[in-house]
């Protein structure tokens, strides 16, 4: 079990072809962030929308929208479900300086990440994720 409530930043995007769907999708996704398990002193603040030029190929215009949230997550294995769940654009654990927490948190967490990977993969092709050589990927090389 985590130590204390790690004070979390995150900052969601979302890309459209429309100003409604820019907009409500994401209101819609932080609205059903506040209720999950774990989650407290949820501050959220919402930026406008932009119109941006090809958001894909076969799109001209579309709008886009930054939202930045502050909170407090329970615990390590609460957090890593709301990162998969959620996919924020980018997450700063902002305190604890250090995490304690069980084996069982530790596994439940991993295995989560783990389930994420082979929902990915079932998505597309099917098969099994073949990993890159060890220097490749090994941010300490």
């Amino acid at each position: 079990m985590t130590s204390e409530p790690m004070d979390v930043w995150m900052i969601f995007q979302v890309v459209a072809a429309t100003e409604d769907a820019a907009r409500d999708s994401l209101e819609e996704h932080i609205e059903k962030l506040k209720t999950e398990k774990g989650v407290s002193k949820l501050e959220v603040e919402m930026e406008d929308l932009q119109e941006v030029d090809k958001p894909h190929p076969q799109i001209e215009k579309g709008y886009s929208r930054i939202c930045e949230v502050d909170m407090q997550v329970d615990t390590f294995s609460e957090l890593v479900s709301i990162v998969i769940n959620y996919g924020p654009t980018s997450v700063d654990v902002k305190s604890p300086e250090e995490v304690s927490m069980d084996i069982k948190e530790l596994r439940d967490s991993l295995n989560a990440v783990a389930q994420m990977m082979h929902r990915f993969l079932q998505a597309g092709v099917g098969g099994m994720m073949i990993s890159k050589p060890q220097e490749e990927h090994d941010p300490t090389r």
